[in-house]
């Protein structure tokens, strides 16, 4: 009865693991792309400050923004919906992904932000 249950415990586990997996693969399939800034939401109010903000997510797991100020790049990984780079850019929260639009929010200093995104062409 114990290795049943075992063995029971160990496959929902391992079920629930690769599940995980295949969402964060999923998302980052779907983040592969240029986006520009369409709406900045700092504290939950509408802020011009980010209007030429984008975001460049790369095949080989790069990153490119210029939320910070100049433009930075970095690698990334994803764990489970957030975005986390080996460099100072703070982690990002998938809200939202779509065909041709993305929501993202961060903290950044004190601040939370709120990116709506829109899929580049260019």
């Amino acid at each position: 009865m114990n290795k049943i249950f075992f063995l029971f415990l160990a496959f929902i586990a391992l079920l629930i693991s690769f599940c995980s997996c295949d969402s964060s693969v999923e998302a980052n399939d779907k983040l592969q792309s240029k986006w520009v800034v369409h709406k900045a939401y700092r504290n939950g109010r509408v802020t011009s400050t980010m209007e030429k903000g984008f975001f460049k997510f790369w095949h080989n797991d790069s990153i490119e923004t210029n939320i910070l100020g100049e433009s930075t790049k970095s690698t990334y990984i994803i764990q489970k919906n957030i975005v986390v780079t080996d460099s100072e850019l703070p982690k990002l929260t998938v809200s939202n992904i779509g065909k041709d639009t993305l929501i993202l929010e961060t903290k950044i200093n004190k601040y939370r932000f709120s990116f709506t995104l829109i899929k580049s062409n260019k």
